[in-house]
């Protein structure tokens, strides 16, 4: 019958658009992770960097506070690249008696520490890369994305399912009145 036609024909062009929507949905979703790993991606750059230029400023600073020279242009160097370090992460610090500054995460993790990394990591840039952390941490955010495009995808299908509802409710109005 036509009726039945028709009915297909519009069930037909909804589950094309619902499925142009679930292909733009994955596009942006994938495009949201590759974001978001260049995020971390750029953040964890920043924060090794800054680390290995305090660990080398620590090294001058004690090396001129033993020597009796001034190393307040190393400080405002080092103060400089700890700020950039806690932009990006949760950190303390401290200052040991021969200048150097220990900076600890915030599980108390030393992330620059010349005398704990040397006696109880097998290389300094052990203590300085902590790529484990960052991986859980790539895990969490993917968690996060995919949980909220599904909330949102949730939303948006049903509202598309009410709309069609209410639609057919007024067809039906229409048809009755």
């Amino acid at each position: 019958t036509p009726e039945d036609v028709s009915l297909r024909t519009d069930l037909i062009q909804r589950a094309q658009l619902l499925t142009q929507q679930l292909n733009s949905i994955s596009t942006q979703i994938d495009s949201l992770r590759a974001d978001v790993d260049q995020q971390i991606q750029d953040a964890t750059t920043t924060i090794n960097t800054q680390l290995d230029l305090i660990s080398q400023l620590n090294v001058q600073i004690a090396t001129g506070n033993a020597q009796g020279i001034s190393v307040a242009d190393l400080q405002d160097q080092r103060d400089i690249a700890l700020n950039k370090v806690a932009e990006q992460m949760n950190i303390q610090h401290f200052t040991k008696s021969n200048g150097e500054i220990v900076v600890l995460n915030q599980t108390g993790r030393a992330l620059a520490d010349s005398g704990a990394a040397a006696s109880s990591m097998p290389s300094p840039a052990a203590a300085i890369h902590p790529q484990p952390r960052i991986d859980r941490v790539i895990q969490q955010v993917h968690h996060e994305v995919d949980r909220h495009q599904y909330q949102r995808h949730q939303q948006q299908v049903g509202g598309h399912h009410r709309n069609v509802g209410h639609r057919d409710g007024l067809r039906q109005q229409q048809a009755d009145g």
